[in-house]
């Protein structure tokens, strides 16, 4: 389903493959995070129910999403959950991407990503609201930093 006229879009596109090189047909499964985003300007919530893109026969795949920088959407610093199987990343699409492949945006390294883990399994952020610190990631009124470098307790 399009948006309406004036929301701001990004196509965020994918490649997958298996290890012979054929196209790897797992859906990919995007949710916002946090669960709920609202614009009651444009009429539209994305909500924590996934957007299931299934792959071509090569492994390609492509949607149109709402830029996590969008005018009018609240809350503002949110992000995406994009995942492949058991595999999950979370991205900032900003509108100025316009069409981006997830491979340009995945983290470099094992230090690298917006979120992290605690040693009980929950997904924390570093929160910018609540004058900074790592807090769980699914908190109400969580504002996760999108720019920046911040060190972690091990």
């Amino acid at each position: 389903m399009p948006f309406p006229a004036g929301v701001q879009t990004v196509t965020l596109t994918g490649h997958q493959t298996l290890a012979d090189g054929a196209g790897n047909p797992v859906p990919v499964r995007i949710r916002p995070v946090p669960g709920r985003v609202v614009s009651a300007e444009h009429d539209v919530v994305v909500d924590n129910d996934p957007v299931v893109v299934t792959p071509d026969a090569a492994g390609h795949w492509s949607r149109v999403l709402v830029a996590t920088d969008a005018a009018g959407f609240t809350p503002t610093g949110w992000t995406y959950r994009v995942e492949t199987g058991d595999d999950a990343q979370y991205v900032s699409l900003p509108a100025a991407l316009g069409t981006v492949d997830i491979a340009d945006l995945t983290p470099g390294g094992a230090d690298d990503g917006l979120f992290a883990g605690d040693v009980d399994g929950q997904v924390l952020c570093w929160d910018n609201q609540h004058g900074g610190g790592a807090v769980r990631a699914d908190g109400i009124g969580v504002s996760p930093a999108v720019v920046g470098e911040y060190a972690l307790p091990d």
